[in-house]
């Protein structure tokens, strides 16, 4: 190669390097070169070799290594590393993108692939690599239903009407609580459980109120790098709350994108979300509608119409969105927390009466139109209109 030209690109790309995401680690055939001289010198000052950041990405020290860092790295994974059966190997012939983590497969080889299937963290609704949304209006509960989850997922117990198959790593992120709240409400949900987590590191906390500047907000890359790092050994992730934790306009769709792919990322290293929000002013979830797009589980907490200020959490939950389960699991209930005399809280949870939509679905076939059922529940139009979707795809006339 002549001296001065520009070695073209050596690259390679893997669905599971590192971590789970789709990864791209470029170098140039300079860097390739210096590298195998400086594998037989025995001088110091030319040896280089790579040593693993935080999130497990290769970086190096030392002026002028980057490209034999990045080299070496780049031959270790190609030398190793196995996408979906197919051996990716590099050479310098270019080896791109395109030709590597993106090519289509068969119907035969999907048909055919070792896939592990989703377990449950909390049945029914909480897959393994899953994402879903609790939300609700302002002092229903949301919160202590939040950490009630947290604290039945890490020790393998029961919330509501839910049980947690076995305990798995949590991490909990709040944004905005004081900290003296947040220790007063777990120490109640731990004194009204029956489990215990099978050690300390099986539920962790991330409070801004813990750190005198808060938590960098989490749709920017310095917010991205702090959660990933403390959710490095965690399967669930809940983020309390998200108006409190990430920035943005909220009814823009555009401006969620940077949340949305925190997502997908975080899914796609193993680990499930949910997200804790709060409901707008129509009943439904603040903000763009799409947030709901990649959501497994959407769960909403509304006050029942005989709530009185004065029992505390008690709400309704319904299932506004259940991927994966239907039936009697995706039935709406009522639930209502209890504080014993030593000051443990507890759920009791109790069957709600023919629940609102199945009685719209009932007026729509007598001929009432959305207008009439936003008139009698007091539900936002678009509900209203979801629910005659509903009830037309289900064959009403």
């Amino acid at each position: 190669m002549a001296r001065g030209s520009k070695a073209p690109p050596l690259r390679l790309a893997c669905w599971n390097y590192p971590r789970g995401r789709v990864s791209a680690l470029e170098t140039s055939l300079a860097g390739y070169s210096y590298l195998q001289k400086s594998a037989t010198s025995s001088s110091r000052r030319t040896q280089t070799r790579p040593v693993r950041g935080v999130h497990g990405r290769p970086r190096c020290g030392g002026r002028g290594r980057a490209d034999a860092c990045k080299s070496r790295a780049l031959l270790e994974a190609a030398t190793s590393m196995t996408c979906f059966g197919r051996p990716h190997m590099a050479d310098g012939a270019g080896f791109t993108m395109e030709e590597a983590s993106y090519d289509p497969i068969t119907a035969a080889e999907l048909l055919t692939m070792t896939i592990p299937p989703r377990r449950t963290l909390l049945t029914p609704w909480l897959p393994e690599k899953g994402l879903a949304m609790l939300y609700a209006p302002r002092g229903l509960g949301k919160t202590y239903l939040a950490l009630s989850i947290a604290y039945a997922v890490a020790s393998g117990g029961t919330v509501l009407r839910w049980q947690a198959p076995a305990p798995i790593p949590v991490l909990y992120i709040d944004g905005e609580m004081p900290l003296i709240s947040l220790q007063e409400r777990v120490t109640a949900i731990v004194a009204g459980a029956a489990h215990t987590p099978p050690s300390d590191d099986h539920l962790r906390f991330l409070a801004a109120d813990y750190f005198r500047d808060g938590i960098p907000d989490l749709a920017t890359k310095a917010g991205r790098d702090v959660l990933e790092r403390a959710a490095k050994d965690a399967l669930l992730v809940i983020l309390d709350n998200l108006s409190s934790l990430a920035s943005g306009r909220e009814n823009e769709a555009d401006d969620w994108r940077p949340m949305q792919e925190l997502l997908l990322s975080l899914r796609r290293q193993g680990k499930t979300v949910l997200l804790v929000h709060h409901s707008g002013k129509g009943g439904q979830q603040r903000g763009t509608s799409r947030r709901e797009d990649v959501l497994d589980t959407v769960i909403a907490l509304r006050r029942p119409d005989d709530y009185d200020p004065t029992e505390g959490a008690r709400f309704e939950l319904h299932f506004e969105k259940a991927r994966g389960f239907t039936g009697q699991d995706a039935s709406p209930f009522e639930a209502a927390l209890r504080t014993t005399s030593g000051g443990a809280l507890t759920w009791e949870t109790f069957d709600l009466r023919q629940d609102d939509r199945s009685i719209a679905f009932e007026m729509f076939a007598g001929g009432a139109k959305p207008a009439e059922v936003i008139k009698t529940f007091g539900v936002h139009k678009a509900t209203a209109y979801r629910w005659y979707k509903q009830w037309k795809e289900a064959g009403g006339e």
